[in-house]
């Protein structure tokens, strides 16, 4: 059985944790620890527990409380031995007595001269400590010898910054000790570590800061000044003393017990302190493991590369603990340093070597020697470690250079490996991991599952923001911190205080953006106005520069770009780090900024419209696609100028339409149309009633659909432009034949001769196909048939893949009303589907392939159509669109009629494959498309894709 007093009273049984129950139970028990291993007796006990009043009289009280005890921990361990009780425990039972013996083990390892070994062993006794001692117990007696104790901790943290001065981890003290010295100022001591901490990093004003601090302090308090030792230091820091450079051992300084380690013991030491375990383990990364250990076998310098928070640092200490080298690794964290000067002193710290006054000195000292030297957090100092490495890979052959940086070194032979952000299955288990760590009971939901990938996913899967976040679940629930990320520099700290640019993620961000030169900060915090991903001619445009790929260049170089495989080559922006240049651009640049990208949005859908309606289709529908998220915010920023939002929505109306954006471009349409004025230009006006008329016919909303219409038939008359006649007079026929309106085939003649005289073969097509679908709701299908052709052939001469796919469905709605269920119709809806895919268009693709769902189903195979109508279903939902609700005439009828004919175990089959995830049911929907077409149904009745 183990107890633990530095901190909470604890124990640990064979099994776990014990219970001790009542605060008076844990004031027993911690009256015996004091004492481990003595007897207590009765009246020393009564007098710890009740005061010195109730000694001789409390006796009674004393029985019943040690027999509880004794239930709680067991009857062995609380023993009754005249005069009193006994905690019959072995003194190392107690951490508090590890703690001693591993404080006194370091003291005799310090002055045998293994500084390493000292400072390991010191750790450990350090690290047993989990708050003030007995932190739990008021009672005076356990307050005294918590004191005590609390004394003997604060002596064992001067001692260690003793040794990590002489060791030379300077960056770490001078994290890790200003904390320490604002809550004990007076320990002349500790200050002093600081002040020489500080110097050697290159922090000399901070140095002579914690000096008159001090001074100030011990006037106002004690009316003293500094010792003797503090005055001489700061002295001899104000005339930057030689001897105080960081290749002079700081025990000379401090101590004058004489030399600090040398070319020996030096090296181990800085090895042990730059490798240490870490105190968390790390998830994934095997893949950049690996990849990594691969590039340090062939090459002499490797940089892993990445934006503050994603795990270079953590990464680069997993690889090292899985080396087993001769000489090294050897460890230097450059994060403290913010003079380039310093770099070769903290490196020749670290290696053992003396002397070394410049690169060169360095290289020629290390130059026989065979080593892996880790330089981490190179980019403040990124000039100074460049020259420095040049000189390590030109003249010493075995050695090898690992840098970890947010900034490319430069240097010759330099392999650049960019870190990514987790996956996202790992980043899951990250979260959930260090949530446990934060709040050990926490179980999540299925619903918190969920809401976890998405905390994930906005928080750019970097490992930094994710622990930060899930370390919140102590105070919030999970929904309670997806809804605070969009204030996520307020949310996400309470990091590690030892590391102050980890604390936040304000400062893992703030130390790559303040560095950055003003130009190219200015110029990122445009692009920060990107949410996707965007080109060079992107960049260029929003930035406001000429010259972008110089721009973008040196931003990935810094790690505030992403740039993205592909061809052509993409970048993005972090979300983190777009929300922080949210929080410090200034006005007048976001204003600048925001004229700048609605601009490029005008600019880049000018002509979409026609250009998806043509041969070029397929490369309009990508190039879209890649810039959506940006056309969306363009459109956001645009709102308070209608005309050219509208003139944005209209272009690209177009795209949502065949992609499922359903809901996304009806609001944008109403919110603008809305917003439209007595000003607004009637031509753009026709277009986008237009297009919200398409858009709610999409959606099922036929209410709306009526309601646009009319306004578009009441402005049609007004306007002299013939493009825009024919194109809201196609659409007004297309409806009104669709509805089967006795004025129907008038109205697609009309929509046919207005189309003809505005020279539009892309209208002509749609009103040849508004004529057949007025036929064909007359019942004249022979008719219908022929016009329906007359419409693909004119799609097809002009390149319009929409319209002659819409003819090929409607031919195909027309041979299923005539009892033609073959292998020819079967063709047509598969020629269809063809040209969906190969120009992206997602809504007509579903429709064909539900359609033709019900020529398998007339044809006798149940199983197939059931698959398609499943796999439809899954898709459908995926995109916020409902086939049959958009066609509440055939395409309904269609669907009713098999959901009705299904057996017991087609139903089963389709509710399985209905709950599919999108992605799957869309590969679904194309291997039963291929089935169909392996089959080799006769196609010859209509005009093939080949040749056009």
């Amino acid at each position: 059985m183990e107890f633990g007093v530095l901190g909470p009273l604890r124990v640990l049984g064979p099994s776990g944790p014990v219970a001790v129950g009542s605060p008076q139970l844990r004031t027993a028990l911690a009256a015996l620890l004091v004492d481990v291993g003595s007897v207590v007796s009765v009246d020393v006990l009564v007098e710890r527990l009740w005061g010195p009043d109730a000694v001789g009289r409390a006796a009674q009280r004393l029985h019943p409380l040690i027999s509880r005890l004794r239930s709680a921990v067991g009857p062995d361990v609380v023993a009754l031995q005249a005069p009193g009780y006994r905690l019959a425990a072995p003194p190392d039972s107690v951490d508090a007595v590890r703690f001693a013996d591993r404080v006194a083990q370091a003291r005799r390892l310090a002055e045998d001269g293994d500084l390493v070994a000292a400072r390991a062993r010191l750790r450990t006794g350090l690290d047993l400590w989990q708050g003030d001692a007995y932190a739990d117990v008021p009672a005076d007696f356990a307050q005294r010898e918590a004191a005590r104790l609390g004394e003997q901790r604060l002596a064992a943290q001067e001692f260690a910054a003793d040794l990590d001065l002489r060791l030379g981890n300077y960056g770490e003290l001078a994290e890790v000790l200003p904390d320490l010295v604002r809550r004990f100022p007076l320990r002349e001591g500790l200050r002093a570590s600081l002040m020489l901490a500080l110097y050697r990093t290159g922090r000399q004003a901070e140095a002579l800061a914690t000096y008159q601090q001090g001074r100030e302090l011990l006037q106002e308090e004690l009316g003293i000044d500094p010792a003797p030792r503090l005055r001489d230091l700061h002295e001899r820091i104000l005339r930057q003393d030689a001897d105080l450079a960081p290749t002079t051992p700081p025990v000379e300084i401090l101590t004058g017990k004489g030399p600090g380690p040398g070319p020996g013991t030096g090296a181990t030491a800085s090895r042990a302190a730059g490798t240490r375990r870490a105190a968390t383990p790390l998830l994934g990364r095997e893949h950049e493991l690996e990849r990594l250990a691969e590039l340090l076998g062939r090459s002499p310098v490797v940089t892993v590369l990445g934006t503050g928070g994603v795990g270079k640092t953590r990464t680069a200490q997993e690889l090292l603990a899985r080396r087993a080298d001769a000489d090294g690794p050897w460890w230097v964290d450059l994060a403290p340093l913010n003079d380039g000067r310093l770099v070769v002193g903290a490196v020749a710290a670290v290696l053992g070597v003396s002397g070394a006054a410049d690169p060169a000195a360095l290289a020629a000292a290390v130059a026989d020697r065979s080593l892996l030297l880790v330089l981490d957090n190179c980019e403040q100092v990124a000039v100074d470690v460049a020259e420095l490495v040049e000189e390590l890979v030109a003249g010493c052959p075995g050695v090898t250079v690992l840098a970890t940086s947010r900034e490319v070194l430069g240097v010759t032979g330099e392999v650049v490996y960019p870190l990514p952000p987790l996956d996202p299955s790992t980043a899951h288990l990250l979260f959930a991991e260090r949530a446990r760590r934060s709040a050990p009971d926490w179980t999540p939901s299925p619903a918190d599952d969920e809401t976890v990938a998405t905390v994930c996913r906005d928080l750019d899967h970097l490992p930094l923001a994710i622990e930060l976040a899930a370390a919140q679940l102590r105070t919030l629930s999970v929904r309670q911190l997806a809804g605070m990320l969009g204030d996520r520099f307020e949310l996400l700290a309470g990091g590690p205080r030892a590391n102050r640019r980890h604390a936040t993620m304000t400062a893992a961000v703030a130390w790559s953006y303040d560095g950055l030169p003003a130009d190219e900060r200015h110029a990122f915090e445009a692009l920060c106005l990107l949410p996707g991903t965007f080109d060079l001619a992107a960049a260029g445009a929003v930035a406001g520069t000429p010259r972008p790929l110089s721009l973008l260049r040196s931003l990935v170089d810094k790690s505030m770009v992403v740039a993205v495989d592909g061809e052509p080559r993409r970048y993005r922006v972090l979300q983190t780090l777009r929300q922080y240049a949210d929080l410090h651009r200034s006005p007048d640049r976001t204003t600048e900024a925001a004229a700048r990208l609605v601009a490029w949005a005008v600019e880049l859908t000018a002509g979409a419209d026609d250009g998806m309606r043509g041969p070029d289709s397929a490369a309009w529908m990508a190039r879209l696609a890649a810039e959506n998220d940006n056309i969306r915010a363009a459109l956001d920023l645009a709102t308070p100028d209608v005309a050219t939002g509208l003139g944005i929505a209209t272009q690209v109306f177009w795209f949502w339409y065949r992609t499922g954006n359903v809901v996304e471009g009806v609001a944008v349409l109403r919110r603008l149309l809305d917003a439209a004025g007595p000003d607004t230009g009637l031509p753009l006006l026709i277009r986008a009633r237009v297009a919200l008329a398409l858009m709610t016919y999409l959606a099922g909303d036929l209410a709306a659909v009526v309601e646009n219409l009319a306004v578009v038939g009441d402005l049609v008359g007004r306007t002299a432009e013939t493009e825009v006649q024919a194109f809201a007079l196609c659409t007004l026929s297309y409806f009104r034949a669709a509805v089967g309106a006795p004025d129907a085939a008038e109205l697609a003649a009309t929509a046919l001769h207005v189309a003809r005289a505005s020279g539009t073969p892309q209208r002509v097509a749609e009103a040849l196909q508004s004529a057949g679908l007025a036929s064909f709701r007359a019942g004249d299908l022979e008719q219908a048939e022929q016009q329906l052709r007359a419409a693909v052939a004119e799609a097809d001469a002009c390149g319009y893949l929409w319209c002659a796919g819409s003819a090929l469905w409607f031919l195909a709605k027309v041979r299923i009303a005539a009892g033609d269920v073959t292998a020819d119709t079967a063709a047509l809806l598969l020629r269809m589907t063809e040209d969906c895919e190969r120009d992206a268009d997602r809504t007509s693709w579903l429709v064909g392939a539900l359609t033709l769902a019900y020529v398998l189903f007339r044809r006798g195979d149940g199983d197939a159509a059931t698959r398609l109508c499943g796999a439809a279903a899954a898709y459908g939902r995926s995109l916020a669109f409902v086939p049959q609700a958009m066609d509440p005439v055939d395409l309904h009828r269609y669907v009713t009629e098999m959901a009705a004919a299904r057996t017991p175990e087609q139903d089963e089959l389709f509710t399985t494959l209905a709950a599919e995830p999108s992605a799957r049911a869309a590969e679904r929907i194309r291997a039963e498309l291929a089935t169909v077409r392996q089959r080799g149904p006769a196609s010859g009745s209509v005009p093939s894709a080949a040749g056009r």
